[in-house]
């Protein structure tokens, strides 16, 4: 089933507007909120008798294949299909008749304060949870280090080269020391949507290596 959207927004809009009349609301009616959604509930009617139809016809194909096992049975492999499809018959009238009454009952009343209805204040609710969630998830976390080794960065200064510093990288920033006491600290630089990862050290060498990058490529 497919919705046009623009029939949809348009649809909306007409049931707002005949909603206020001639006078304007600061929030959606009611009333125009009802209309489009017993209207999307009631094309749910067709393709869930559809359904039904298709149910039926797959039961009945495999019936008949069954049958075939009393093929040295003429009479009784016939008696045996026409008895199992007229009850299949009678079920799927009473299928198609709960269906309808079912559909029928949904949109005879729009029940928002459902719990699996979300509305203005149930989403403000769940979003407010969510930030708090967040919140004490990060402060739980804390400031944790990460990782520790020798950083070689390249370009200080006027002249080009590069220098070995101690660093400790932590969930928040990157920090430079001189060497590994950690008590003279070089720089701080705050973590924010940079990655991490391994780069391979040299023939000689056997320091660890790795390499900062934005995943958009911005330096």
């Amino acid at each position: 089933m497919t919705v046009d959207e623009k029939e949809l927004r348009r649809e909306i809009q007409f049931a707002i507007r005949n909603a206020q009349g001639i006078r304007g609301a600061i929030f959606t009616p009611n009333d125009a909120f009802e209309i489009i959604v017993k209207k999307q509930i009631g094309r749910l009617r067709e393709p869930a008798l559809k359904c039904v139809d298709l149910v039926i016809n797959e039961v009945a194909s495999a019936v008949r294949e069954a049958a075939d096992c009393a093929a040295q049975y003429p009479r009784f492999r016939d008696v045996l299909e026409q008895i199992v499809i007229q009850a299949m018959r009678d079920k799927e009238n009473n299928t198609k008749q709960f269906v309808n009454h079912h559909i029928d009952i949904q949109m005879s009343y729009i029940n928002v304060n459902h719990d699996d209805f979300i509305g203005f204040s149930t989403a403000e609710q769940k979003a407010s949870a969510s930030t708090q969630n967040q919140s004490a998830g990060r402060k739980n976390i804390g400031n944790q280090v990460i990782r520790k080794g020798w950083l070689s960065v390249h370009n200080i200064g006027i002249v080009r080269g590069s220098r070995d510093f101690w660093f400790v990288l932590t969930s928040e920033n990157l920090s430079w020391y001189k060497d590994e006491e950690e008590r003279e600290k070089k720089y701080m630089l705050p973590l924010d949507g940079i990655k991490l990862r391994d780069v391979d050290a040299s023939f000689m060498s056997r320091q660890h290596k790795f390499a900062l990058f934005y995943p958009d490529g911005k330096k």
